[in-house]
């Protein structure tokens, strides 16, 4: 009869042994909760630089492949993507492209993301040769619940490099 009653008893769990195994499961989430915030922060600020990467590498292969001026535009919470309508002339003026287009727009507002250098950038890029004119760069971008910023930078072929200034963000290759 002992025999039984201890094989019934190592069956199961009690309800103690369950309520601890809560407590501790829960003693832990509590730990992991802030760096899990962190860790999304710090990936919604690495996705929105990729994106601005992304866009810019895209209106300097639209530019060549269709002979027409694309402009890329920054403001405090985001950015535009432009087409100008008229082709560069002979002359390779690309400021005498008119009726600007737009092609994309990005608005960070609601998502914490925003621009804390090079807030007025503003990159033009010419088909001939892919060439770009960079004005007020370069840009930086940062997430309002991490300390690290991410900056995008063009150069005068056109471009756009993306890098950690500081090395202040972990992963990404320090500026």
């Amino acid at each position: 009869m002992a025999t039984a009653l201890a094989r019934r008893r190592r069956a199961g769990l009690t309800l103690i042994e369950l309520m601890v195994a809560v407590a501790i499961l829960g003693v832990i989430a509590m730990m992991a909760a802030p760096s899990f915030t962190g860790f999304v922060a710090r990936a919604k600020l690495r996705g929105a630089a990729q994106e601005v990467f992304a866009d810019m590498q895209y209106a300097r292969s639209e530019s060549v492949q269709k002979n027409q001026v694309f402009q890329v535009e920054f403001s405090a919470n985001g950015y535009e993507v432009w087409r100008m309508d008229r082709v560069v002339p002979a002359n390779h003026d690309a400021s005498t492209a008119v009726n600007p287009n737009p092609v994309k727009a990005v608005y960070w507002s609601d998502s914490g993301t925003s621009l804390t250098g090079g807030s007025a950038m503003v990159v033009t890029y010419n088909p001939v040769r892919a060439s770009a004119t960079i004005a007020n760069g370069p840009l930086e971008i940062a997430h309002s619940a991490t300390s690290g910023t991410l900056q995008v930078t063009v150069n005068t072929t056109g471009r756009a490099e993306l890098c950690s200034p500081n090395a202040s963000l972990p992963g990404v290759v320090s500026c």
